[in-house]
């Protein structure tokens, strides 16, 4: 039975990824090309969403768990995990901060107070998303982890970050 619902998904799969090749090969020539071409570009994301969730689901039902779920064999090591970033890039990067504004010495023990309270991984990709600037995507990409991770990272840094600024004695300084 799962079998046979198996290959009714992955029909489908490919018959959607056919349909969703066909939306991407139309010229555009006249205005009216166009108007008709961004109706099928939110087409072309629904198609896309149709895809991504049966692909998760064939996943789920093949593998018997979750996608992207890991088990403790399948996790990389911290060693392997490890991104080291460039000592100078660091500095440029405190410099342009320093030089676009002007912060007070309050201030930087403030910050320095907030950021105090973050491990190293967490303080490393808050830095890449909130000072430097990464997308979610990008800073994913550059330490091998998915966008899910990064984005529950900085969320469990921001929640620390305010938690600190909320209860932090320097809060009331100034």
């Amino acid at each position: 039975w799962m079998l046979d619902l198996i290959i009714e998904y992955k029909v489908k799969l490919k018959e959607l990824k056919e349909y969703r090749e066909t939306l991407e090969r139309k010229p555009v020539e006249t205005k009216a090309a166009w108007t008709q071409l961004k109706h099928e570009k939110s087409e072309h994301e629904i198609v896309g969403d149709a895809i991504s969730s049966l692909e998760y689901a064939i996943e789920w039902m093949v593998t018997s768990r979750k996608p992207g779920a890991k088990r403790d064999i399948d996790r990389r090591s911290v060693h392997q995990r490890t991104v080291y970033m460039d000592p100078d890039k660091l500095e440029r990067l405190q410099h342009n901060v320093v030089e676009h504004t002007e912060i007070s010495e309050v201030e930087h023990n403030r910050l320095d107070d907030a950021l105090s309270v973050l491990t190293e991984r967490e303080r490393e990709v808050y830095v890449m998303c909130k000072a430097e600037m990464l997308s979610m995507e990008q800073a994913g990409r550059y330490l091998g982890v998915c966008k899910g991770t990064v984005q529950k990272t900085v969320g469990r840094a921001e929640a620390k970050v305010n938690n600190q600024i909320n209860t932090s004695l320097f809060s009331f300084v100034g």
